[in-house]
């Protein structure tokens, strides 16, 4: 006679017999228990509230913040805005990007000019630049760079002493187009003049 193997209480309560055979139901068996429990738990929708949480911010930029003390992000902030600063500053030709209104970014090729210790655009072709009345009325603007897309804000500076100096940058700046700086120098070009800003 050959021996038989006692099941586990467990298990033995789960046999059953279907057409005259005797075999384990995949429902009650542990490892299926556990399996089935895994699976569920695999899709975001069915997870518990932080696991859903944590799995939406992690595909979202938003929620990407700095994690380091406060020291070394703002450090990690004014490297940002040197790295934008020197770069347009010294970049004949930059590309500012600007949002319409149904959400669409478009990069447009402007002058840029520093003076102190901020960046200076404006409009050769006056407010009624397409670029222009996109950046001041629906804002989202930003530079592409090497380094990629760097967010901005702008403001008016109101200052005509500060539009003297910006013309002053431009002329030393873009000595070699005298033609085209004649145009940024005109009332209605310096009337558009827009202090840039990193975006915070």
């Amino acid at each position: 006679m050959r021996p038989t193997r006692s099941r586990p209480p467990s298990t033995t309560r789960c046999v059953r017999s279907t057409g005259g055979r005797r075999h384990r139901s995949p429902r009650c068996s542990p490892r299926s228990r556990t399996a089935r429990r895994s699976a569920w738990c695999r899709s975001a929708a069915r997870c518990s509230p932080p696991v859903r949480w944590r799995l939406a911010h992690a595909r979202s930029p938003v929620a990407i913040t700095c994690k380091a003390p406060a020291r070394d992000c703002f450090t990690g902030r004014m490297a940002e805005h040197d790295e934008l600063f020197d770069y347009l500053r010294s970049t004949d030709t930059v590309h500012i990007v600007t949002t319409t209104r149904d959400g669409r970014t478009i990069p447009t090729p402007i002058w840029a000019v520093a003076v102190d210790d901020a960046i200076y655009v404006r409009s050769a072709y006056g407010p009624d630049a397409k670029w222009y009345r996109r950046a001041t009325t629906n804002g989202g603007v930003a530079f592409d760079t090497p380094a990629g897309a760097r967010a901005v804000t702008i403001e008016e500076p109101n200052d005509a002493e500060l539009e003297a100096r910006v013309d002053d940058a431009l002329q030393e700046k873009y000595a070699a187009e005298p033609a085209s700086v004649a145009e940024m120098l005109t009332p209605l070009a310096r009337g558009t003049t827009q202090r840039v800003t990193p975006a915070p």
